[in-house]
């Protein structure tokens, strides 16, 4: 099994947990993923409600995904556990999403990690490769 090292923002830690820098070394099994990630560039409109309840609706893009969820960027803030709504620009098919990472702001965006409520369809219209799969070589 493959490993990689990966440094996880306080954002991602449990709540109490110690740690003496902000963020922590830690080795994370790539095989363990529930799917694998692809770099994709996707338009959606996302809804929901800011850190301060405020309502608001953004034109924006999703920049990885996978079949339970994706990377997206983001203006509003927003918290970990919070539900978002993202339509697919393309497909005007809309899922529900639980915030699982906000990431640090850079340039008045910061980066979001959400996960579908319900995987059971393929929001994303792609088919995704198998966990461990590796490219075919010529």
């Amino acid at each position: 099994m493959s490993t990689a090292t990966v440094q996880r923002p306080a954002a991602m830690r449990p709540a109490g947990a110690r740690n003496s820098s902000p963020q922590r070394k830690e080795t994370v099994a790539r095989a363990g993923r529930r799917s694998m990630r692809l770099t994709l560039r996707v338009p959606l409109l996302v809804s929901g409600k800011t850190t301060k309840q405020v309502e608001f609706r953004e034109s924006t893009f999703a920049v990885k995904i996978n079949t339970h969820g994706g990377l997206i960027t983001l203006k509003h803030a927003v918290r970990r556990g919070d539900r978002i709504l993202l339509r697919h620009d393309r497909w005007y098919e809309e899922a529900e999403c639980r915030i699982v990472f906000v990431g640090s702001e850079q340039g008045g965006h910061c980066t979001v990690g959400v996960e579908f409520l319900d995987t059971r369809k393929n929001f994303w219209h792609t088919c995704f490769p198998e966990c461990g799969s590796r490219p075919l070589m010529d």
